[in-house]
């Protein structure tokens, strides 16, 4: 008899400062190409906090903390942003029912979810 190995589950990080730390990892500059852009998060409660997202030259830097004039602004409490970056809650149904809020740029916001795989 033999043993089938089963497959490694993908790292899925527990935390909003996880899915952070992990971003420039999963940044495609393929698909960013010339974009220039600023994200702020916003999250609250438990686990949440500011982060800063900067896409440009074709790299991505991620870091806690505010910015002034982000060309977007993404709201959550933090328990949804993990569900959304899970795939767990739909962006657009969040964003319906106002448990994820942008401010700014829709199309840049937009293009968030193609340049950072999951």
């Amino acid at each position: 008899m033999r043993a089938e190995r089963a497959e490694p589950e993908a790292t899925m990080a527990k935390t909003c400062a996880e899915y952070f730390q992990m971003m420039p990892a999963s940044f495609q500059k393929s698909v960013a190409g010339d974009l220039k852009a600023t994200y702020l998060f916003d999250l609250s409660g438990d686990g949440g906090g500011k982060w800063v997202v900067q896409v440009g030259n074709g790299t991505a830097s991620v870091g806690p903390g505010e910015c002034e004039n982000p060309d977007v602004t993404l709201k959550a409490a933090a328990k949804d942003y993990i569900a959304i970056a899970e795939g767990k809650i739909n962006a657009m149904l969040a964003m319906a029912t106002g448990k994820f809020k942008i401010q700014g740029s829709l199309p840049l916001a937009m293009k968030l979810e193609k340049i950072f795989k999951r």
